[in-house]
């Protein structure tokens, strides 16, 4: 719909269309499996409603045919992305990273028209994350962790004290940290790492910031008394932070971060 819409508005450049047509339809893999399964049954219901639906609401001059083929391939698109999400559940962290990569670079492809909060890209990302870590690859589950929080939680959870915003937060910090201290300890190696160096990134100032995000979350998402309340704590213990001079430096380094966010991971 959304494309539809841009399409008629004259707002998506041809390079980004003609990206998104290359994706394959199997239009008639679609037809043949509802026709196996019964007449009308399926995935090619589906698509013939979805079309119906675009056609009366975007109003647009394109045939039925090319719609139905527009939503094969955001279907074809997604549910690929899920089996490689779903054999990756099994795989070994290393295995798992390939896996993921794969899938993500089928919607980093078209991603001008396909957003990295639309399910179920955010999903796999998080995958990548969790992998990335359990390989003490910092600096790439850093930036994937920046790209979620500037681009994709703002989108899903727009309430700042969202308990699930929060948590993700919660586990950017504790990748920072832990990154930090690795850096520091010449632990955290790889291109990722050595590309951090440029941004020239004060990282007690950035983990003070989002620290300071998470403590204001906790009494509307959690309340002060919670589980999480205490777990957040225990992790503030072990954590020099800066003191009060932090606060007129942290949207320097915000903004910083936010160009990390754009640049080190697809």
């Amino acid at each position: 719909m959304q494309l539809l819409l841009r399409r008629n508005a004259n707002s998506l450049p041809d390079e980004d269309w003609h990206d998104f047509l290359n994706l394959q339809a199997h239009l008639e893999d679609i037809k043949n499996d509802s026709a196996r399964n019964g007449k009308g049954s399926g995935k090619w219901q589906d698509v013939e409603l979805m079309s119906q639906a675009t056609l009366e609401y975007a109003q647009t001059v394109e045939s039925s045919g090319l719609i139905q083929s527009l939503i094969a391939r955001v279907m074809n698109l997604e549910a690929e992305g899920m089996r490689l999400y779903s054999l990756s559940e099994s795989a070994s962290p290393l295995e798992k990273i390939g896996l993921l990569g794969r899938a993500m670079e089928s919607f980093h492809a078209v991603k001008n028209i396909y957003p990295l909060w639309r399910y179920p890209w955010p999903t796999i990302r998080h995958a990548v994350i969790l992998a990335q870590i359990s390989l003490k690859n910092w600096s790439e589950a850093l930036g994937h962790g920046l790209k979620d929080y500037f681009f994709i939680e703002p989108v899903l959870y727009p309430i700042t004290w969202d308990p699930l915003r929060t948590m993700k937060t919660f586990l950017l910090a504790k990748i920072m940290i832990e990154m930090e201290y690795n850096r520091s300890q010449s632990q955290d190696t790889g291109s990722a790492s050595e590309k951090l160096n440029e941004y020239q990134i004060n990282w007690p100032v950035a983990i003070s910031g989002l620290m300071a995000e998470i403590q204001a979350a906790i009494p509307r998402g959690f309340g002060i008394d919670s589980a999480f309340s205490r777990v957040f704590e225990e992790l503030r213990r072990g954590v020099t932070l800066e003191d009060d001079g932090w606060k007129s430096e942290w949207e320097r380094e915000r903004k910083k971060l936010e160009k990390v966010a754009y640049e080190l991971v697809d």
